[in-house]
Protein backbone atom coordinates (compact mmCIF):
# COMPACT_ATOMS: atom_id res chain seq x y z
CA UNK A 1 0.00 0.00 0.00
CA UNK A 2 1.26 3.31 -1.35
CA UNK A 3 2.14 6.28 1.73
CA UNK A 4 -0.66 8.53 0.86
CA UNK A 5 -3.64 5.71 1.61
CA UNK A 6 -1.63 4.55 4.40
CA UNK A 7 -1.49 7.87 5.93
CA UNK A 8 -4.89 8.86 5.21
CA UNK A 9 -6.42 5.23 6.16
CA UNK A 10 -4.93 6.20 9.69
CA UNK A 11 -6.18 9.60 10.10
CA UNK A 12 -9.91 8.26 9.30
CA UNK A 13 -9.27 5.55 11.94
CA UNK A 14 -7.72 8.20 14.04
CA UNK A 15 -10.67 10.56 13.65
CA UNK A 16 -13.46 7.92 13.41
CA UNK A 17 -11.95 6.71 17.05
CA UNK A 18 -12.69 10.04 18.23
CA UNK A 19 -15.72 10.42 17.21
CA UNK A 20 -14.63 13.36 15.26
CA UNK A 21 -16.18 14.63 11.83
CA UNK A 22 -13.86 15.67 8.83
CA UNK A 23 -14.96 19.04 9.68
CA UNK A 24 -13.92 18.66 13.16
CA UNK A 25 -10.04 17.55 12.39
CA UNK A 26 -10.32 20.63 9.11
CA UNK A 27 -11.26 23.45 11.74
CA UNK A 28 -8.91 22.20 14.33
CA UNK A 29 -6.12 22.26 11.79
CA UNK A 30 -7.12 25.09 10.05
CA UNK A 31 -7.99 22.99 6.43
CA UNK A 32 -10.89 22.58 4.83
CA UNK A 33 -13.23 19.45 5.23
CA UNK A 34 -12.29 18.86 1.63
CA UNK A 35 -8.97 18.84 2.39
CA UNK A 36 -9.35 16.21 5.18
CA UNK A 37 -11.50 14.45 2.39
CA UNK A 38 -9.03 13.60 0.20
CA UNK A 39 -5.72 13.11 3.05
CA UNK A 40 -8.26 10.07 4.13
CA UNK A 41 -9.14 8.98 0.63
CA UNK A 42 -4.81 8.97 -0.10
CA UNK A 43 -5.22 11.54 -3.14
CA UNK A 44 -2.98 13.92 -0.99
CA UNK A 45 -0.11 14.20 1.52
CA UNK A 46 -1.26 16.16 5.20
CA UNK A 47 2.31 18.77 5.06
CA UNK A 48 5.28 17.28 7.37
CA UNK A 49 3.81 20.37 10.34
CA UNK A 50 0.62 19.23 10.04
CA UNK A 51 1.32 15.46 9.67
CA UNK A 52 3.24 16.19 13.45
CA UNK A 53 0.49 18.22 14.48
CA UNK A 54 -2.09 15.91 14.19
CA UNK A 55 -0.31 13.23 15.71
CA UNK A 56 0.47 15.08 18.87
CA UNK A 57 -3.44 15.84 18.70
CA UNK A 58 -4.38 12.13 18.97
CA UNK A 59 -1.08 11.29 21.10
CA UNK A 60 0.63 9.01 19.00
CA UNK A 61 4.19 9.39 17.40
CA UNK A 62 4.45 10.48 13.59
CA UNK A 63 5.45 6.52 12.97
CA UNK A 64 1.43 5.79 13.76
CA UNK A 65 0.56 7.72 10.99
CA UNK A 66 2.82 6.26 8.40
CA UNK A 67 2.98 2.68 9.34
CA UNK A 68 0.25 0.53 7.87
CA UNK A 69 -2.25 -0.29 10.32
CA UNK A 70 -1.03 1.80 12.84
CA UNK A 71 -3.88 3.34 14.13
CA UNK A 72 -5.68 -0.20 14.85
CA UNK A 73 -2.04 -0.70 16.49
CA UNK A 74 -1.48 2.64 18.43
CA UNK A 75 -0.80 1.60 21.52
CA UNK A 76 2.71 0.78 20.20
CA UNK A 77 2.98 4.33 19.12
CA UNK A 78 1.77 6.46 22.14
CA UNK A 79 4.00 9.24 22.93
CA UNK A 80 6.41 8.76 25.95
CA UNK A 81 4.60 11.21 28.35
CA UNK A 82 0.93 9.25 27.46
CA UNK A 83 2.54 6.11 28.45
CA UNK A 84 4.02 7.73 31.66
CA UNK A 85 0.52 8.90 32.54
CA UNK A 86 -0.75 5.75 32.04
CA UNK A 87 1.64 3.71 34.24
CA UNK A 88 1.16 6.53 36.58
CA UNK A 89 -2.58 5.72 36.87
CA UNK A 90 -2.08 1.92 36.97
CA UNK A 91 0.19 2.34 39.86
CA UNK A 92 -1.95 4.26 41.81
CA UNK A 93 -5.00 2.00 40.76
CA UNK A 94 -2.91 -1.11 42.18
CA UNK A 95 -2.29 0.87 45.51
CA UNK A 96 -5.93 1.92 46.03
CA UNK A 97 -6.88 -1.93 45.44
CA UNK A 98 -4.52 -2.33 48.32
CA UNK A 99 -6.13 0.49 50.23
CA UNK A 100 -9.29 -0.95 49.97
CA UNK A 101 -8.27 -4.60 50.88
CA UNK A 102 -6.83 -3.50 54.30
CA UNK A 103 -9.65 -1.31 55.29
CA UNK A 104 -11.80 -4.49 54.43
CA UNK A 105 -9.53 -6.36 56.86
CA UNK A 106 -9.12 -3.66 59.44
CA UNK A 107 -13.32 -3.54 59.49
CA UNK A 108 -12.98 -7.66 59.99
CA UNK A 109 -10.58 -7.73 63.13
CA UNK A 110 -12.11 -4.50 64.64
CA UNK A 111 -15.34 -5.67 64.12
CA UNK A 112 -13.81 -9.02 66.05
CA UNK A 113 -12.32 -7.02 68.75
CA UNK A 114 -8.57 -8.08 67.68
CA UNK A 115 -6.01 -5.70 69.81
CA UNK A 116 -4.41 -2.97 67.55
CA UNK A 117 -6.46 -3.63 64.47
CA UNK A 118 -5.11 0.04 63.18
CA UNK A 119 -1.45 -1.60 62.85
CA UNK A 120 -2.35 -3.09 59.78
CA UNK A 121 -2.64 1.00 58.04
CA UNK A 122 0.92 0.84 59.38
CA UNK A 123 2.40 -1.83 57.00
CA UNK A 124 0.55 -0.21 54.06
CA UNK A 125 3.19 2.39 54.61
CA UNK A 126 5.93 0.12 52.78
CA UNK A 127 3.50 -1.79 50.75
CA UNK A 128 2.51 1.60 49.31
CA UNK A 129 5.83 2.50 48.62
CA UNK A 130 7.02 -1.14 47.33
CA UNK A 131 4.62 -0.58 44.52
CA UNK A 132 5.88 1.86 42.53
CA UNK A 133 9.52 1.02 43.62
CA UNK A 134 8.48 -2.84 41.56
CA UNK A 135 6.69 -1.02 39.11
CA UNK A 136 9.18 1.56 38.01
CA UNK A 137 12.28 -0.67 38.32
CA UNK A 138 13.19 -0.04 34.36
CA UNK A 139 12.77 3.05 34.74
CA UNK A 140 15.75 5.95 34.92
CA UNK A 141 14.50 8.24 38.15
CA UNK A 142 17.72 7.80 40.76
CA UNK A 143 15.75 9.96 43.28
CA UNK A 144 12.68 8.12 43.28
CA UNK A 145 13.89 5.44 43.68
CA UNK A 146 15.76 6.38 46.13
CA UNK A 147 12.88 8.06 48.54
CA UNK A 148 10.44 5.22 47.73
CA UNK A 149 13.38 2.71 48.76
CA UNK A 150 14.21 4.45 51.99
CA UNK A 151 9.97 4.40 53.09
CA UNK A 152 9.98 0.43 52.36
CA UNK A 153 13.12 0.14 54.21
CA UNK A 154 12.29 2.53 57.64
CA UNK A 155 8.49 1.82 56.80
CA UNK A 156 8.96 -2.12 57.44
CA UNK A 157 10.95 -1.49 60.72
CA UNK A 158 8.90 0.90 61.57
CA UNK A 159 5.89 -1.83 61.23
CA UNK A 160 7.69 -4.34 62.79
CA UNK A 161 8.33 -2.54 66.09
CA UNK A 162 4.78 -0.96 66.14
CA UNK A 163 3.45 -5.25 65.90
CA UNK A 164 5.64 -6.31 68.73
CA UNK A 165 6.16 -3.33 71.07
CA UNK A 166 5.73 -5.20 73.98
CA UNK A 167 8.68 -7.12 72.65
CA UNK A 168 10.47 -3.37 72.71
CA UNK A 169 12.44 -3.80 69.83
CA UNK A 170 13.51 -1.28 70.04
CA UNK A 171 17.37 -2.18 68.39
CA UNK A 172 15.82 -3.17 65.26
CA UNK A 173 16.47 0.14 64.04
CA UNK A 174 19.79 -0.04 63.76
CA UNK A 175 19.54 -2.62 61.33
CA UNK A 176 18.07 0.99 59.43
CA UNK A 177 21.31 2.36 59.42
CA UNK A 178 23.56 -0.15 56.89
CA UNK A 179 20.29 -0.59 55.15
CA UNK A 180 20.20 3.29 54.11
CA UNK A 181 23.77 2.97 53.52
CA UNK A 182 23.50 0.32 50.91
CA UNK A 183 20.50 2.16 49.35
CA UNK A 184 22.65 5.25 49.20
CA UNK A 185 25.32 3.54 47.45
CA UNK A 186 23.12 1.13 45.46
CA UNK A 187 21.62 4.63 43.94
CA UNK A 188 24.98 6.25 43.28
CA UNK A 189 26.20 3.12 41.47
CA UNK A 190 23.13 3.04 38.99
CA UNK A 191 24.24 6.66 38.18
CA UNK A 192 27.79 6.31 37.65
CA UNK A 193 26.72 3.38 35.52
CA UNK A 194 24.44 5.27 33.38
Amino acid sequence: MELQKIVGNNIQILRKQNNMTQKDLADIFSYTPNAVSKWERGETLPELATLKAISDYFGVSVDCLITEDGANNKEHFLLEKDKRKIRLVQTLLIISLFWTIIVVVFVYLYQNNINRAWTCFVWMVPISALIPTVIYRKESMPILKFILSTIVLWGLLVSVYIQYIELNLFLIFLIGIPAQISIFLWSKIINIKK
